[in-house]
């Protein structure tokens, strides 16, 4: 119930845009985070992830490596298994 604040939403996204440059450099060379092997690293990304088109961007998209590492992590079985008990809680 609370009124977004465009500005802040913005601010914020250039913010996460910063973090996915770096991101996309290191997932170039290795397929996750934290090298080959998943980690929970990569794991604890995947709710917020996938929430974000929800709060209206398609950031993660953008950049090539973060979108095959994004697609990989919720194609897992164990994502697939719990995604429909995750709801937005604002």
């Amino acid at each position: 119930g609370l009124t977004p604040d465009p500005e802040k939403f913005a601010a914020l996204i250039a913010s996460l845009e910063k973090t996915l440059d770096v991101y996309d450099n290191i997932l170039a060379t290795q397929r996750y985070l934290a090298g080959d092997e998943i980690t929970l690293a990569d794991l604890f990304h995947v709710p917020p992830a996938v929430l974000l088109p929800i709060a209206g961007s398609n950031v993660l998209l953008d950049r090539p490596n973060v979108a095959r590492w994004l697609k990989e992590l919720t194609e897992r079985p164990s994502w697939q298994a719990v995604k429909d008990g995750i709801t937005a809680t604002a």
